[in-house]
């Protein structure tokens, strides 16, 4: 069922269901006799949120437009929620349900990562095809989600107004549930830690050179030297991440401070410690990762070099 005909908000108020959302998540559960209904509940949907787009006064003071897109946050979250109930109704299906769950799953996440100060404590869209998992993230976003929304705007709002010690008070806040979150995940930690950290290095150059390397060099004893470089480099990379995300996870839990953002504006000198701390890190990190690339490309020949060289660049 394809509903992209219909016309909604702008994409920029958030939380907001989509058509795409709408069609990638439901639309292919829409039986024959459901059609008139649905499309009945969506185009309802869609002119309930159609006001929430007027362009807010540019001339107003930030505070003021920020309050004011708090409010349509409120409105359109109070729609979205109408919505989800109209559908839940409908069908007893247990896939119908599953697919519910997981429009107000995308949506929602979707909107943290829209309006968010602290734009590197994400709450990551993750289940692990985890039954226990999916449940546990509906039951954390049906409690918390609301909460948090208000918080993240209000933070938003005390900075503007240059309240610094009202916007540490909702970082807080928002530090705990990211934290209750994260331990929902956390059988699942090597799957999605790169995005609940997103500021760690991925070592994607060393992943991508071993990898050509296996397929494009024929000398055998020189894939194996360049194996053992790459398991050394992948062991000190592996624990210099798992410091820095010792380090991130006990600032914003123990500290309930985000140092990979810049949130309230103002740093403390414990939290400056800890940004600086994590310059230091990324800085080795880099120069690992650097050191070891090179040492690498030192095994090949200049016809090798070049030719890797040539694909990465074609590639970029």
């Amino acid at each position: 069922m394809l509903i992209y005909g219909l016309m909604i908000a702008a994409f920029s108020v958030k939380p907001l269901c989509s058509p795409a959302n709408f069609d990638q998540t439901i639309g292919s559960l829409v039986q024959y006799d459901q059609e008139l209904i649905v499309r009945a509940i969506f185009e309802q949907y869609g002119d309930d949120t159609r006001s929430l787009s007027a362009p807010i006064d540019e001339k107003l003071p930030r505070k003021k437009r920020l309050e004011i897109e708090l409010e349509r946050a409120l409105q359109a979250d109070a729609h979205f929620d109408t919505l989800l109930d109209s559908l839940v109704v409908l069908d007893n299906r247990e896939e119908w349900k599953n697919a519910i769950s997981t429009l107000r799953r995308n949506v929602l996440l979707e909107e943290r990562k829209a309006t968010n100060p602290w734009v590197n404590a994400t709450w990551v869209n993750f289940t692990g095809n985890d039954k226990s998992i999916v449940a546990a993230i509906d039951e954390f976003l049906i409690r918390e989600a609301d909460a948090d929304r208000v918080d993240r705007y209000q933070a938003f709002i005390a900075r503007a107004d240059g309240n610094a010690q009202l916007c540490k008070e909702h970082e807080t806040k928002v530090m705990k549930r990211w934290a209750a979150f994260e331990d929902i995940l956390m059988p699942y930690e090597e799957h999605w830690q790169l995005s609940m950290y997103p500021q760690l290095d991925s070592g994607d150059t060393i992943h991508q050179f071993y990898a050509w390397a296996i397929v494009n060099l024929s000398d055998q004893t020189k894939v194996d030297a360049i194996q053992q470089q790459y398991l050394l480099w992948e062991t000190l990379h592996r624990n210099k991440n798992n410091a820095v995300v010792s380090d991130v996870r006990k600032a914003r839990r123990t500290m309930h401070f985000d140092p990979w953002s810049n949130g309230c504006g103002f740093v403390s000198s414990q939290e400056n410690q800890v940004k600086n701390k994590l310059l230091i890190a990324s800085a080795e990190i880099d120069e690992l990762n650097r050191n070891s690339l090179n040492a690498m490309l030192k095994m090949c020949n200049e016809e090798e070099r070049d030719a890797y060289l040539t694909q990465r660049n074609e590639s970029q």
